[in-house]
């Protein structure tokens, strides 16, 4: 075992800490799932991103989630069968 130390903002490491204890984990076990993760998945356990700060960054967001949502619908494949889905994945 090895100790790693970060230096993080105070505020940041109690909400946090509120967070994973939420999640029924201290913030060792915590860190050491992300770790496990990120070398696992050989990147980022998740997709880094920000909130938009202004109106304008909002409704640029929301119109193209809809039109995201729309193309999906109208050209996605619709599954009625598992096994043909799992198929698809190449699973």
């Amino acid at each position: 075992m090895t100790t790693l130390n970060v230096r993080i903002d105070e505020s940041l490491k109690k909400e946090a800490q509120k967070t994973f204890a939420g999640l029924g984990m201290d913030m060792s076990t915590a860190i050491k799932v992300f770790f496990q993760q990120a070398v696992h998945d050989q990147a980022l356990p998740f997709l880094p991103s920000r909130k938009p700060t202004s109106r304008a960054e909002q409704k640029a967001l929301a119109v193209r989630l809809k039109k995201e949502v729309e193309e999906t619908l109208r050209e996605g494949k619709v599954y009625t069968d598992v096994e043909e889905f799992i198929k698809d994945l190449g699973v």
